[in-house]
This record gives C-alpha cells, structure tokens and sequence, in this order.
C-alpha cells in the first residue's frame, strides 16, 4: 500500500469514528429541548431515540419514552407505533405514573384514533384491573360505558346539559 492509501483510509476511520460520536447527555437534553421549542418535532424523535439508546439508565429516559410516544402521534400520525412505545413503558417502568398514562393511552389511542372498539375495551379492562383506585379509573370507566357511542349522543356533551335535547330543541327535563 502507498503512504497516500494508507493516508486517506487512516483518514476515513478518523471522520468514521468522529461522526459516529453520540453527544454528552447535557448536550443532547439540550438539543431536544431546543428543537422542541421551535418545533421541530422529526428532528427531536431523532434525538430522543438517540438518547433513549445510548442513556438507558438516565434519569430523564423514562419520560422520554413516554414523551416519544406523544410525539409519534403528533408528528406522523403513527398511532399503533405509539402503542409499541407505550407497551415498552409499561413493561420498562412498572409501579409509576408513566405506566399508568400509558395504560390509559393505549386505551384512548385505540378507541378514539383508531376506532378499534373491542381494543381499547380490552386495554381499558387491563387498566381497572391494575389501577382500580387510580384517580383515572372513572374516566376509563365513563368510557367503557361510551364506546361507540357518537359523542352528540352522550348526554353530557350536549351544550352542558345533562339530558339530551328533543328534536323540536326543547329539553326533555
């Protein structure tokens, strides 16, 4: 091999090796967060994955994966990619207030994105299950109650009443 050959493979491993290089965990707390205010959401999913991969044991790791999931959502309309994260908090972070969400968001994303009914009832069931005296398990239950149900026809959300408006538009009290 030529000293020149040598020269530029040398070369080549160095920018390999220097682009391959993950940012400090300050550094890249402070990209997300930069991105995240000028909303540049693709970019932060990117940075996010980043960190969740090279800082498992961060403190701030597992609020990003329950942050990835909202951002899937957002950015790409990826509801059942949102669901897999979700999942992964669940089995990642048991016994805290990111499973519990997550429980719930598995449910919600499943009933009202996807309309996949006899999901979110089965994901909402698993919730009253594990987290019968969570502060959420009455909204899990009011909707169970209402899956399915056109939200014209659930009696609360008709202009503040509790009872459903006549088709004459007087109440029926």
């Amino acid at each position: 091999m030529s000293k020149i050959s040598i020269f530029l493979l040398f070369g080549v491993i160095i920018g390999f090796l220097a682009c391959s290089k993950v940012k400090p965990e300050k550094e890249l707390l402070a990209d997300i967060q930069a991105l995240e205010k000028e909303e540049k959401i693709t970019e932060a999913i990117e940075r996010i994955e980043t960190f969740i991969k090279h800082y498992p044991e961060s403190e701030n790791t597992p609020n990003f994966t329950s942050k990835l999931a909202d951002l899937y959502i957002l950015a790409h309309k990826d509801y059942h990619h949102a669901i897999d994260i979700h999942n992964q908090v669940i089995k990642k972070y048991p016994g805290t207030k990111l499973e519990v969400r997550s429980q719930f968001m598995i449910g919600y994303i499943y009933a009202n994105e996807l309309g996949e009914l006899e999901n979110a009832r089965t994901a909402y069931q698993e919730f009253l299950d594990k987290f019968p005296d969570e502060e959420l398990a009455p909204s899990v239950k009011w909707e169970i109650e209402n899956l399915g149900v056109d939200i014209s026809q659930i009696p609360i959300a008709i202009d503040g009443q509790d009872t459903p408006e006549k088709t004459d538009g007087t109440s029926k009290k």
